[in-house]
């Protein structure tokens, strides 16, 4: 959340799914299993999962598979042959991207505050955090503006409160995976002023 209590981040179904057998289920018949895998997923039907279906109890057929996967398989009921719903993390605005980072997904590395607070985020508690959602959001929309105007490749501006070092707004129009704000260097020019001023 942010400084107000403003969501930044909401949890959300996702529309893939993994497919998962489990052969001890009630009703769970390895040749039916087979046969639907064959016709949903011909691609995952290899000799390893032939293995699999008489020796697992249970197994991932295809992880993250398409929603349309998810649909037919959850629409067979076929007792053994599973769509296993996926939760995952979006940010509520795209002016939170940067600074959040790579929300939770299934097979996609995190990265930004979803790295550094995974832990903490995993167990459902909330955080609360400095950023205020308003500044943010102002700042993110003239700073895409100024990047357009000036055909810049990367735009990061930070706002910090001085008296207390709380950092307001926090927004990077760049690639967010390399955390520009955060993890480059980048030369004392009027930086350096902050030193004379204070």
């Amino acid at each position: 959340k942010d400084r107000h209590g403003n969501y930044m981040v909401v949890n959300k179904d996702l529309n893939n799914c993994h497919i998962l057998v489990r052969t001890r289920v009630n009703g769970a018949d390895k040749d039916d299993i087979a046969n639907a895998i064959k016709v949903i997923m011909p691609d995952a039907y290899t000799k390893e999962l032939e293995e699999k279906l008489n020796t697992k109890r249970f197994f991932y057929v295809q992880r993250s598979a398409s929603a349309d996967i998810c649909k037919v398989v959850r629409d067979m009921k076929l007792p053994g042959l599973e769509a296993e719903t996926l939760s995952g993390r979006s940010v509520t605005h795209k002016a939170f991207e940067g600074l959040i980072g790579q929300t939770r997904t299934v097979d996609k590395d995190e990265y930004g505050l979803e790295r550094a607070l995974d832990f903490t985020l995993s167990r459902h508690v909330n955080v609360i955090s400095s950023i205020d959602s308003n500044i943010q959001k102002t700042m993110y929309e003239h700073l895409a503006k100024a990047k357009e105007l000036y055909k810049a490749k990367d735009v990061i501006g930070i706002l910090m409160e001085t008296k207390t070092g709380e950092i307001l707004a926090n927004v990077s129009l760049a690639d967010p995976s390399t955390e520009p704000a955060l993890n480059n260097f980048y030369e004392f020019g009027s930086i350096h002023k902050l030193f004379t001023a204070a």
